[in-house]
């Protein structure tokens, strides 16, 4: 297959040309010729190497306990809604992901999706490495059972054994979250961070902070990168603050929105490169949970590609810095042969079209849960069409 239009090079740069891929999913070709093609793309799209989302809940195990509020298969539509290729699936799910059985068993569950998912494997007091899985999970606070370290000592007695694997760490402090769990403040972030900065430093492990939202743990990583650290932001720690959430209660997730400054804060950094990767940290429940009990998690994963939209356009991130955080870093953090438009790497894209705005509305979304955080809210661009190693979603709506 041939598909044309103007792609984005690795180093940003707009490139109008044909790029061909065979049938099992392979670039075969990119160059500037202006022959046939079997799709043309118009000049108001963007042809991205295919985003990839480093933090996704899709709550299915063995169990199905989980079901109601979200699934491998509707996952993998939210996904490809959204201009996702690929994802990672966190293993904090009612039967939790530790041993090789569970990640065989989540592994066949995947196969439902319409995007790869490659499966994070946790960490406990007891737990090993899983051959083959380079891709962990740690939880500096509670999770679901007993998936996390009520101190960071526990958790550094356990890295060595993880020394050349790749560790995502939810940081938050355990004893502060305990002491004020309603509030979460700001200073079990920051504690949390400068405990795994002291560790990256002592024993050059790889490790990934997920999820930050504050500027002070946020500037940490920066003056730390040269340990191995690296990090990701949310969407929602970009657009929200914690104002946001007073006027909509539906806005808790954890951690939880901050003030202004922050938020501001954590865009300089993504703009200037030195956050890492754009990932949505998707984490549904019902509408009906959200408006009762009201637990934390916000979907995001049919969102992606238009806010990846407003990024570009109304806060002028560059295409290189969308490459690098959205296509490139996470495709080499989880091992994928993707996130570069090149001869011999797997033709999944991403495809935004900037001539048509998009209003989120419930009716848009494929997400089980049905709802999103971003509803009613303009965006720029949409989601023109997902291709999956070759295999093409053409957005109707």
């Amino acid at each position: 297959m041939i598909i044309k239009g103007i792609y984005v090079d690795e180093k940003g740069r707009k490139k109008k040309g044909r790029i061909s891929f065979d049938k099992k999913g392979i670039i075969t070709k990119v160059d500037s010729k202006k022959g046939r093609a079997d799709i043309a793309f118009s000049d108001d799209c963007l042809i991205f190497p295919g985003f990839v989302d480093m933090h996704v809940h899709s709550r299915e195990d063995r169990t199905k306990e989980w079901n109601y509020k979200e699934d491998f298969k509707t996952a993998g539509e939210a996904a490809v809604n959204g201009g996702i290729t690929a994802f990672m699936e966190m293993p904090n799910t009612p039967e939790p992901v530790l041993k090789a059985a569970q990640v065989n068993s989540r592994q066949l569950l995947a196969k439902k999706s319409k995007v790869p998912v490659v499966i994070a494997c946790g960490i406990n007091n007891d737990s090993r490495p899983v051959k083959g899985v380079s891709n962990y999970k740690a939880y500096l606070t509670k999770s679901v059972g007993d998936l996390y370290f009520e101190s960071t000592k526990d958790f550094e007695n356990q890295i060595e054994l993880y020394k050349d694997l790749q560790i995502h760490v939810h940081c938050e402090d355990h004893k502060i979250i305990e002491w004020d769990p309603l509030s979460r403040p700001a200073s079990a972030e920051i504690k949390a961070v400068r405990e795994i900065v002291r560790m990256a430093k002592k024993h050059k492990v790889k490790l990934h902070i997920c999820h930050v939202s504050t500027s002070s743990a946020a500037k940490m990583i920066v003056s730390s990168r040269k340990y191995g650290l690296t990090s990701e932001v949310t969407p929602h720690h970009l657009y929200f603050t914690a104002n946001d959430k007073k006027k909509d209660p539906l806005l808790k997730m954890n951690p939880p929105l901050r003030p202004k400054k922050d938020r501001d804060a954590l865009l300089k950094l993504f703009k200037s490169g030195k956050i890492d990767a754009l990932a949505t940290d998707h984490a549904p429940h019902t509408l009906e949970e959200k408006e009762s009990a009201n637990p934390s998690g916000v979907p995001e994963l049919d969102t992606y590609g238009p806010f990846v939209a407003w990024l570009i356009k109304d806060k002028k991130v560059s295409l290189k810095r969308i490459v690098d955080a959205c296509a490139k870093k996470p495709s080499q953090m989880l091992k994928l042969n993707q996130g570069i438009i090149k001869k011999d790497y797997a033709a999944s894209f991403t495809v935004l079209n900037f001539g048509k705005p998009i209003t989120i509305t419930k009716e848009m979304l494929r997400t089980k849960c049905g709802w999103s955080p971003f509803e009613d809210i303009i965006f720029p661009g949409r989601v023109e069409a997902t291709i999956v190693k070759g295999k093409v979603y053409r957005n109707k709506s």
